[in-house]
């Protein structure tokens, strides 16, 4: 909740999250996607096909009506549509395209963080409101504007401890 309202009340046009795995980063996404006041299609990056079956499949449980890019999947309109879901080797398609999304949310970021990378050259020709990007292993070439460590995560009951004790 806490990275939540510090993106909504915030103004930069790049935000940087970095919490650890299974803390729920993609339902941070999706507060964030129903909290919003864009009235825009709101665009989230992701890098594998799986996952992006699962955040199409836990989108619909929130009640937000999405559509695939990528996968063989690439969508005639997204008239009536609230979030567009894209595997990151389709942002390619993306970037030609003449449309300004709301929010652009890239998850597992750290895959396309080098500056070399042909991934986050087509990423940054998708126009957005603002975007959010979040992963549990930054490079830290950027600077970081939330920062959840293993530690807080455990202490603040997001994951279990993960010390393991042997009797002997």
């Amino acid at each position: 909740v806490e990275c939540v309202n510090l993106f909504l009340q915030s103004n930069p046009d790049i935000m940087r999250f970095e919490l650890p795995c299974g803390v729920g980063t993609s339902y941070i996404i999706y507060e964030i996607i129903k909290k919003s006041t864009i009235d825009a299609v709101h665009l989230i990056i992701s890098p594998w096909i799986d996952l992006s079956y699962q955040m199409m499949n836990e989108l619909e449980e929130f009640g937000i009506k999405a559509t695939l890019m990528g996968d063989g999947h690439e969508p005639e309109t997204l008239e009536g549509i609230q979030v567009l879901v894209c595997i990151t080797a389709s942002a390619k398609k993306l970037s030609k395209m003449d449309f300004k999304f709301g929010y652009k949310f890239i998850d597992e970021a750290h895959h396309v963080e080098k500056l070399e990378s042909k991934q986050l050259e087509y990423i940054n020709c998708i126009e957005c409101e603002r975007e959010l990007h979040l992963s549990a292993t930054f490079r830290k070439i950027h600077p970081l504007d939330y920062c959840m460590t293993l530690r807080d995560a455990i202490d603040g009951g997001w994951l279990s401890d993960y010390r393991i004790y042997i009797e002997y």
